[in-house]
């Protein structure tokens, strides 16, 4: 069968693996200049912000054995336990059961896990899929036919590409709330701290 995933974030990245390894022809459409989606990451000078996920904890679940004993650990990390937490000006160890979990990142920063997903996977960046032809039993996508079609945006998003291929699906009641990120970063050297990260 051949797969069209639109999206090369985290989901899409995860699904079109899959398919692979089911022996499935798979091509990732992706409308940015690089893969991961949300899970993103900028240098900016010796900073690295991560401006998506900060932390993976896969919690025994599929994406842990990929992470550890499929793909590159080369710049795997363990985050040191524990995280605490910024409130009220006061500093605390943070929730105990949260602490439990084995969370990971990736020193140059978490974007590096998709890119390593990417690796083996046909993945066409710079590509804005707006429209979506079906005519019953295939989906056309710039020009190529695919016996199915895998959407993997936000969902207002995905409705909107369903609805120019005349496919209506229940998706108009998920609302999603606008976020402010701040990064900062500052050129001085820290004291020894007792936490990997601080978390406001």
């Amino acid at each position: 069968m051949r797969v069209a995933i639109i999206g090369a974030g985290l989901s899409g990245l995860a699904a079109a693996k899959t398919l692979k390894a089911l022996d499935h022809e798979v091509r990732v459409f992706e409308k940015a200049s690089h893969v991961g989606g949300r899970c993103s990451t900028r240098v900016i000078d010796e900073f690295v912000f991560d401006t998506g996920a900060s932390s993976f904890a896969p919690r025994g679940r599929e994406l842990e054995p990929v992470m550890l004993t499929t793909l590159d650990t080369s710049d795997l990390c363990v985050v040191e336990k524990p995280v605490y937490m910024h409130e009220s000006l006061r500093l605390s160890p943070g929730d105990p059961i949260k602490n439990r979990m084995t969370r990971y990142c990736y020193s140059p920063g978490n974007q590096k896990l998709p890119e390593l997903l990417a690796e083996d996977l046909d993945v066409q960046l710079d590509t804005h899929i707006e429209h979506l032809e079906f005519t019953g039993s295939t989906y056309q996508i710039v020009g190529e036919t695919f016996d199915a079609a895998i959407l993997t945006q936000p969902a207002p998003q995905a409705l909107e590409l369903l609805e120019t291929a005349g496919i209506d699906r229940p998706l108009g009641f998920c609302k999603f709330r606008s976020c402010l990120a701040v990064s900062v970063g500052y050129k001085m050297e820290l004291d020894d701290v007792p936490y990997h990260a601080l978390i406001e």
